[in-house]
Formats: structure tokens, C-alpha cells, sequence
């Protein structure tokens, strides 16, 4: 997860591309966007029209490119990851997560950030993440992620998880 200025300069010419597909609340990975490699979609706030406010993503196609997604401050409730073979940083921070799937492997992906969701439930096999090294995963609502342990025990470098709401909702 090393990015260079250029890379930065990339994002930042890609952003409104990819902020003007947004139509009736949804992104849509297609064709389109297939030469995309730094997509950033977050903070809606900042877009005055509402009808781009961000509630779905949806993965119809192959994404050779893509490395970077941040759909952080949005309206997001759920989302299948997949068709993304050189994804590396995914950051979905500060949505309103229920549900996120990932389907296949994530062979290059080594950061996700999923904090500040209402995630119950996680399940990410360590086989499906071979170069997973940070997790995020503060103020979820997670009460189980025996599914994870070998995950947790074997190639994660950084990890940060709040069980405490899970603990209080038990007692």
C-alpha cells in the first residue's frame, strides 16, 4: 500500500468522473470504469445535488485497474465486493454497514477500513486475503468473529476491533 504523487494526482482527476456517474443514489462499476484505478466517492456532503448522494455500489464487471475505493461518509446499508483482482485499499468507513460481502479472492488487498458501521457480522477467510495487514473495524455492533481467527492469529500486522457494545447487549 504504497501510493506515489502521481497516484495522488490520479485520484484526483478521477473523482469527478466517477462522482458524476452517481445516478438516483447508485454507482455502478461497468465498462465504463474499467480504466479507473483510484476511486474516490466519499464525503457526499460536499456534492449539492442530492440525487448524488451515495447509497449503492455495485461491482457488474471486471475491474482490472481498480486499486483504491473510498466510499467513506455515505449512505451505504450493504455491498458485495468483487471483480476487483488488484484491489488494494478499500476504505468504507462511516457508513451505515448491515451487510458487506466479499466474493473471491483478494490476493493484492492489504487495508480495509470498515469503522463506524453497524456491522453485526464479519466473515473473511485468511485463504480469500493473502496480503491483508490492516483491519479496522472500531464501532461496529460485532458480537462474533470466531469466523476470523485464523485471520486475527496469523496475517494481520494492525487490527482494531470494539467488542464492548456486543459485551453490554449480552449482559
Amino acid at each position: 500500500m504504497h501510493y506515489t504523487y502521481n497516484d495522488l494526482q490520479l485520484l484526483e482527476q478521477t473523482t469527478p468522473k466517477a462522482k458524476a456517474q452517481i445516478k438516483n443514489g447508485k454507482f455502478t462499476f461497468n465498462k465504463s470504469t474499467e480504466a479507473f484505478e483510484f476511486v474516490y466517492l466519499g464525503n457526499p456532503q460536499s456534492i449539492e445535488n442530492e440525487a448524488h448522494e451515495l447509497k449503492e455500489i455495485v461491482f457488474e464487471t471486471v475491474q482490472p485497474n481498480l486499486k483504491y475505493l473510498d466510499a467513506s461518509f455515505c449512505q451505504l446499508e450493504q455491498i458485495v465486493i468483487k471483480n476487483c483482482p488488484n484491489l488494494q485499499t478499500l476504505y468504507l468507513n462511516n457508513n451505515q454497514l448491515k451487510s458487506i460481502r466479499f466474493e473471491g479472492r483478494f490476493e493484492k488487498l492489504d487495508m480495509i477500513v470498515l469503522d463506524r458501521n453497524q456491522l453485526t457480522e464479519l466473515d473473511l477467510q485468511a485463504s480469500n486475503f493473502p496480503d491483508l495487514k490492516y483491519l479496522y473495524l472500531h464501532e461496529n455492533q460485532l458480537v462474533d468473529l470466531s469466523g476470523m481467527a485464523e485471520l486475527f492469529a496469523e496475517k494481520l500486522v494492525d487490527f482494531n476491533v470494539d467488542l464492548k457494545s456486543a459485551r453490554k447487549k449480552r449482559c
